[in-house]
This record gives structure tokens, sequence and C-alpha cells, in this order.
């Protein structure tokens, strides 16, 4: 019997920098729920609908439920209650970013966003517009699912697969912190235009969910540079001999990750 383990651990700082600017025309909204596109988590019974990476691999619904990730579950982290997708194993629960605009209103210092990486590690900007029609990008990179180095938000000791079969390398849910600003009021949330395509070499970005609060010790700070990331880098999880694993699609290199796939 596979051991799965959840861990809620430090978060991954994204949108170091800001800049800001005059609104712009952005496509109509729908909220988070209504934009899911992809199913990313599974239990024995669903399996072969997930399909998280493009060859049927998922996140296991029992280990996440194991630690409070439930349907519809509250995850208070970096002081923000997360709420983790209302929908049951097998039903789309994330979206892949392509650049939707997505509906969110609240005020704080934080947008903080739940999201994982497959085919590799990806990165783009993401773009907050406010009620008053200004609006604040960041830079983000979000780690490959198959990375649980450098403090994901979570990590499952294993995967589903669509075959029937099961992995026994952990797999992780990445946390990002978004600086906002805490003046005004957020309206929508623009995401990064990665694409939509799936692959053991295609860098796809799913995004579970985005939550607005006021982290303890967070400070907005705007320029009208471009938009910069901190990169840290983050031990890679090396496969188990003979053992089938997404890890093949984890860069190897610590270097900040390139959209080009590998």
């Amino acid at each position: 019997m596979s051991t799965k383990t959840l861990i809620v651990a430090c978060s991954l700082v994204a949108g170091a920098g800001l800049f800001t600017g005059a609104g712009v025309a952005r496509a109509s909204t729908m909220g988070l729920a209504q934009a899911f596109d992809n199913v990313g988590i599974t239990d024995a019974a669903t399996a072969a609908a997930g399909d998280l990476d493009g060859t049927g691999d998922s996140f296991p619904a029992s280990g996440l439920a194991a630690d409070g990730l439930a349907p519809g579950a509250v995850l208070p982290h970096d002081a923000i209650r997360l709420t983790w997708p209302d929908v049951r194993p097998g039903q789309p629960d994330n979206v892949l970013a392509d650049g939707q605009a997505i509906a969110l209103s609240g005020s704080g210092t934080t947008l903080g966003v739940v999201a994982a990486s497959t085919g590799g590690d990806t990165s783009g900007t993401l773009t907050v517009t406010y009620t008053d029609g200004s609006t604040a990008s960041s830079a983000i990179k979000v780690a490959n699912w198959v990375d649980t180095g450098g403090g994901p938000l979570a990590t499952a000791g294993g995967w589903n697969s669509a075959t029937g079969g099961a992995g026994t390398l952990p797999v992780s849910l990445s946390y990002l912190s978004v600086p906002l600003d805490p003046a005004k009021t957020v309206a929508s949330v623009t995401l990064p235009s990665v694409g939509t395509a799936l692959g053991h070499t295609t860098p796809a970005l799913h995004v579970f969910d985005l939550a607005i609060g006021t982290a303890a010790g967070a400070r907005y700070r705007a320029t009208t540079s471009a938009a910069r990331t901190a990169w840290a880098p983050r031990r890679m999880t090396a496969p188990r001999s003979g053992t089938r694993s997404p890890a093949a699609r984890c860069p190897t290199s610590t270097s900040p990750p390139s959209t080009t796939p590998t």
C-alpha cells in the first residue's frame, strides 16, 4: 500500500516587484470556478478522468484530504484563507493559465495563488486590475509539480494514473504571494499567458485558488520599472530506480526556467 503524506510548508515568494499603469481594455471576466478546464485531482474510481500533465497523471484526492485539502475546505496560510476547489474528484478543479481575466473582489496586502506547473517550471506575468481602472503586474515563477524542494504549499506522496497505476514519488502544490496595494480594491486578476497544451516537455501552469488577504509584515511598494522576481534554486527529486515518474519533465538546472520546453 502506497503512503501519501501532505506537508504544509513555507511559501514560494513571487511578485517581488511591480509596475503600475492606467487601466486597459480587458476580456470579459469570469469566476475562477467557472474557468476550470482541467482535471487535476482524482480518486481510485475517477483516475481515468485525470490529466494534469498530458499523460493521465493527477493528484490523489485522498492524499490531499488527509491533511485538510478536501473539496471546499479552507486552509489558513500566510494569514490568508485559501479555499480548496469545491468539486468532486474527477471533475475540473483548476484552470490552465492562458491570459484569462478572473473576477475577484477584495482589498488587502497580498494575493495568494495556489498553483502547480507540469512539463517543467513556468513563468509569466500576472496582472491585477483595481476598481479605479489602474493595474499592477508581477512576474511570477511556479515550480514543476515533481519539484518538492524550496518550500511547496503541500506535498503528496504519490500520484494517480489514468492507466490504473499509481506513482510513488512526491508531487507538490506551490503557493505564491503577490503584493497588492491595500488602499485599492481588486476587481480582477489576469492570469499569465502560458498556454493550454499539455505534455511531457510542454510547460503548463495550473491555478487552483486565488485569495486576497493581509499577510503579516507585508509591505506594498510600487515601481515604474519592469517587474522583477527573485529566484531561489530548488532541490530536484531524483527518480527511484525502475520507477516511472513525471520527474523526467523537471529541469535539472537550478538556473531560472526558460519558456522553451526542455
